[in-house]
């Protein structure tokens, strides 16, 4: 006699809705977004889609990238130079030039036991 099957039924999903999970996920949709919007559950997607997630944030990044480049190259940047910012993890460099002497002062605070007021015992 067969086992019978322990769980929920895995659900099947559409390729209408693959497609539409996969345009959120590039157009920079968070997951939990992602979830709201689909009515699936966050680790459903996590675990059904996740690759599919990865991969279309990536093109994402692919995407920025080429736009930056191209946008540079017509002298209007500053939305970009927002996106990469914050999407791109890149940032203005920060450059110190710090010269001359350096003095560092110490304090002794004493004993870390307090005395005892010698009017009160």
């Amino acid at each position: 006699m067969p086992k019978k099957k322990v769980g929920k039924p895995k659900i099947k999903y559409t390729q209408e809705q693959r497609d539409y999970i996969a345009d959120c996920a590039f157009h920079g949709c968070q997951t939990g977004t992602i979830a709201t919007l689909t009515g699936i559950p966050d680790e459903s997607l996590r675990r059904n889609f996740g690759e599919l997630l990865v991969k279309k944030r990536a093109e994402r990044k692919l995407y920025l990238r080429k736009s930056q480049d191209k946008e540079a190259s017509k002298g209007n940047s500053a939305l970009l130079i927002f996106l990469g910012k914050n999407e791109l993890e890149q940032a203005d460099r920060k450059e110190h030039d710090i010269t001359g002497n350096i003095t560092f002062v110490t304090q002794n605070y004493g004993s870390s036991r307090r005395k005892k007021n010698s009017t009160t015992g």
